[in-house]
């Protein structure tokens, strides 16, 4: 059974007097050399509550999202993709390009067969002339939709924003449903819906966010308050935010209260600074923003709100 409903999502930035911890990536790359870099994937599904209400979910190395894959530019890349999935699996690249080895492209049915269960395929392409925020998912039916998901990251040795932020910090946006996808698609299909489509139970930042279990189905498992995504952002410091859309259907705006963000990536092209309260991104999205902490110490509000639901059910954090 699905429902409309227009969801406020939100998680905590704190600010916070603390040292600052180690970035995520090593910025001093100007005189990198380009390397291999090998990464192993285990499809499985496993049983986990992003948001408090229990369900099985297709995940990468037992968890969701899945590790990210982060990369410079120039270095070649091995994905060993093990699937113990119960059925054929694909991984896609999203938005690399692929050039001169198409057949690692990941697309069932025109670039590769599926990979069986119980069997290992290996992607082995290099990211030459890309750089800037990707995410590789899923490219079998629907099953990115159930879990299949992380983030791709291209790091640029030449990036000309480099000195304007002390840290990286990867936010990833999606749709969230408490069915599997399968059960969604037949729904989707039937003359009854009219072609209409399916709306989320739920949203997560980073797989994350509480949900109000009083609406749980009877039968089902669910705990209230499952715990927000949090990140620690501290005063005078600025942060390159990599921002993904992984959500099957949903568009959102994201905003964070009482701060400007500048927009300075666009799907892996450098875009001029530009000044924005609130960003809207549509699914497989990805932008880079940079926000600095200059407001007073405090909890703020990180928030994505669905713009394409017309009934208003809005939960947010005071």
């Amino acid at each position: 059974m699905t429902f409309k409903i227009f969801f406020l999502l939100y998680c905590v930035i704190v600010l916070a007097n603390l040292i600052s911890s180690t970035p995520i990536w090593d910025q001093n790359v100007r005189a990198y050399e380009p390397k291999t870099n090998v990464f192993d994937l285990t499809i499985k599904k496993v049983g986990l509550a992003p948001d408090g209400f229990s369900r099985i979910l297709s995940t990468i190395n037992g968890q969701y999202p899945g590790p990210t894959i982060e990369v410079n530019k120039g270095d070649r890349v091995i994905i060993n993709v093990h699937n113990e999935l119960g059925e054929p699996t694909a991984i896609h690249s999203h938005g690399i390009f692929q050039r001169g080895t198409p057949w690692f492209d990941g697309a069932i049915g025109q670039t590769q067969c599926g990979i069986p269960d119980n069997y290992i395929f290996t992607y082995d392409y290099t990211v030459s002339d890309q750089f800037g925020t990707y995410w590789y998912h899923s490219h079998a039916t629907t099953q990115y939709v159930d879990g299949i998901v992380g983030a791709l990251i291209i790091h640029d040795p030449d990036d000309p924003y480099i000195t304007e932020y002390d840290e990286e910090i990867i936010v990833m946006l999606t749709d969230y449903h408490h069915v599997e996808s399968q059960i969604l698609l037949e729904s989707f299909f039937t003359p009854a819906s009219e072609g209409e489509e399916v709306f989320p139970d739920n949203g997560l930042i980073n797989g994350k966010n509480n949900f109000n279990c009083s609406q749980a189905p009877p039968g089902s498992t669910c705990v209230d308050n499952a715990g927000l995504a949090k990140f620690v952002f501290i005063p005078k410091k600025s942060y390159r935010l990599r921002i993904i859309n992984t959500s099957a259907f949903s568009s959102f705006f994201f905003s964070i209260d009482k701060h400007e963000m500048e927009v300075i990536e666009v799907e892996g092209s450098y875009t001029k600074r530009n000044k924005i309260h609130r960003l809207p991104i549509n699914v497989a999205q990805r932008y880079s923003i940079i926000v600095t902490a200059n407001q007073p110490v405090d909890n703020y509000v990180m928030r994505i709100n669905n713009f394409q639901l017309s009934q208003l059910t809005i939960h947010s954090l005071l």
